[in-house]
């Protein structure tokens, strides 16, 4: 009776998840499973065996967005990009967060930046490029905004912005905590290495 409740609550907590993780093809409402891809959760990345190539291209090429977990989110060349719902109640602002997530890449150098601003000077140092750089929305010049039939329309250049400004905050305040998290390892290591020589300098005599 124990095992089979054990079993029951693993089955309702687990069981939700997996079943949301179908890959939609936006334009052609069609379900592609794609077996060969692993997902992880914690950091929305996604990868795909060398023998099987032709499914990275598929993703990328013909893939528009996910449902995962309750939430959607857009393809990218190696991430999943948290997508807005609101942004699917009209079929302009979709394509634009759709194609913010495909050519929007220029948030790399940003949060470069922040990681090792957070790692080498610290957390509180860190926060300084942060803060800044996820007040600002992303420069014009490098929006890649795509030459497409929607292109012309405001509500679409809009929700372009509005979604690679969301990509560039999210991929600032991750590099963020992984200065800070590498921070923190480097500093336990230190402490654990210092107890062990004041541990052996003890037993010496």
């Amino acid at each position: 009776m124990k095992k089979f409740l054990i079993f029951f609550i693993l089955t309702v907590l687990f069981f939700p998840a997996i079943s949301q993780n179908e890959i939609y093809l936006a334009r052609k409402d069609t379900v592609i499973k794609f077996y060969k891809i692993k997902i992880k959760k914690a950091e929305l990345k996604y990868t795909v065996k060398k023998k099987d190539r032709r499914y990275k291209s598929m993703l990328t090429d013909e893939v528009d967005y996910v449902k995962m977990y309750g939430n959607i989110y857009g393809v990218s060349d190696k991430y999943f990009l948290k997508i807005d719902k609101k942004f699917f109640e009209n079929d302009t602002s979709k394509h634009a967060a759709i194609d913010a997530c495909k050519h929007y890449n220029m948030y790399k150098k940003a949060a470069k930046g922040t990681f090792w601003t957070s790692f080498v000077a610290g957390p509180a140092f860190g926060l300084i490029p942060a803060i800044i750089i996820t007040k600002k929305s992303p420069l014009e010049i490098n929006l890649n905004m795509p030459d497409n039939s929607y292109k012309n329309s405001k509500l679409y250049q809009e929700t372009y912005k509005l979604q690679a400004k969301r990509i560039k905050n999210s991929k600032v305040w991750e590099s963020y905590g992984n200065g800070l998290l590498m921070d923190l390892e480097l500093a336990s290591a230190v402490i654990a290495l210092s107890y062990f020589g004041l541990y052996l300098a003890t037993t010496a005599f």
